[in-house]
């Protein structure tokens, strides 16, 4: 029988306030940090799981993308590309609809697809957009064929 090795902590990952966004710089958020990042456990709006946002993460985000620091981590890493497709899939059916709005409003399939995106949105961080909601009901409702009761 092996003996397992215990798992060495990874090295404290110091504070660089100096290379924060000059917002993250004024905020009272600043104070609270400390000397070094530290992991912490998050839970994901989407999926629910917990994840672990790494102190080397928090210093990649703060000091190098210069995110404000009191952003948090929203999205498991599992669920983050599936934000980015939701938003790219967004992102094509709106131009879309700026360069044919006659052929997307005879497309039921692009509409209902295009309702169904709008509402995973706020799951994934995304703003609920009120008026496009109602604008592709609209549409929609138009588009399809009433049905007799």
């Amino acid at each position: 029988m092996r003996k397992r090795r215990k798992k060495r902590p990874d090295p404290p990952v110091p504070v660089d306030t100096s290379r924060w966004s000059q917002a993250s710089r004024r905020s009272m958020t600043c104070e609270l940090i400390g000397d070094h990042y530290s992991d912490r456990t998050l839970s994901c709006r989407n999926c629910r799981n917990a994840f672990v946002f790494s102190a080397q993460q928090q210093r990649e985000t703060y000091e190098v993308r210069k995110a404000y620091i009191a952003q948090q981590r929203c999205l498991c890493p599992q669920c983050w590309p599936q934000r980015l497709r939701l938003v790219d899939e967004l992102k094509r059916l709106r131009s879309r609809w700026a360069r044919d709005r006659a052929g997307v409003k005879r497309d039921p399939q692009a509409l209902r697809r295009w309702r169904e995106l709008l509402a995973q949105a706020p799951r994934y961080g995304l703003r609920r957009d009120r008026a496009q909601c109602a604008m592709v009901e609209r549409l929609l409702a138009a588009a399809l064929p009433p049905v007799d009761a």
